[in-house]
């Protein structure tokens, strides 16, 4: 009886190696997305205790944001504060007009071209 071949098995060592890294790296940011929300969540939770007072007892009398527990130094931050500017007509006319001008800065070379850090995706 013959063996089927597969697409691996035609693969130099190389190609093998280069093929498990998209496996790896398919785990990896599967992983990363349960730590992010499980992340997520305790800090959700500390928010909470932090609303309740239930974090008194670790709060730096000095700043009120920081808490020091078993060694290390938490820091709560409440967020950026943002502005809604989508009924200020000045100031969508004022972006428009910006958005306007960088399209013409770098149609015409006027401005250096940046390229960001690379990175892979996994959809």
């Amino acid at each position: 009886m013959k063996a089927l071949t597969t697409e691996i098995d035609c693969l130099s060592i190389y190609e093998r190696m280069a093929a498990s890294y998209f496996n790896d790296l398919k785990q990896l940011k599967a992983q990363r997305r349960i730590i992010d929300q499980q992340i997520k969540e305790a800090e959700n939770r500390l928010s909470q205790a932090l609303a309740q007072g239930d974090l008194r007892l670790w709060q730096d009398p000095e700043n009120k944001n920081t808490f020091r527990y078993d060694g290390n130094c938490y820091v709560f931050s409440s967020g950026r504060v943002t502005y809604d500017y989508s009924h200020c007509e000045d100031v969508i006319a004022a972006e428009d007009n910006l958005r306007e001008v960088k399209s013409m800065a770098a149609a015409t070379g006027l401005v250096k071209q940046k390229q960001g850090k690379p990175f892979w995706s996994v959809r």
